[in-house]
């Protein structure tokens, strides 16, 4: 009987797929870009008037999605920060924060 369970294993063993890590654990997915997905990459804004710096978002299939006041030294009216960081990858239309000087 010994005999018999232990081929059967081994027979089950050899007929059996095994697994790959891969397979257990995809991961992250894929860049949007790669993928040939659309998205927007947050572009290079900072010390933009706030009218190009909208034209700039937009033009990157981002939106803006709020524009707020900062005291700052920078001449007013400029981008001072954006939110997401420039170069990040977002869905097609993602809106973007631009902080705009107020001073």
């Amino acid at each position: 009987m010994i005999k018999a369970a232990a081929v059967l294993g081994a027979i089950a063993a050899v007929i059996a797929p095994t697994a790959s890590p891969r397979m257990l654990d995809p991961g992250p997915p894929e860049d949007p870009g790669v993928a040939g997905l659309p998205h927007c990459t947050v572009p290079a804004v900072r010390g933009a008037q706030l009218a190009a710096a909208k034209r700039r978002v937009l033009s990157a299939r981002c939106t803006v999605s709020a524009v707020m006041r900062r005291r700052s030294s920078v001449r007013k009216g400029r981008v001072v920060s954006v939110v997401p960081r420039t170069g990040t990858v977002l869905a097609d239309g993602t809106g973007v924060v631009l902080f705009v000087s107020a001073s």
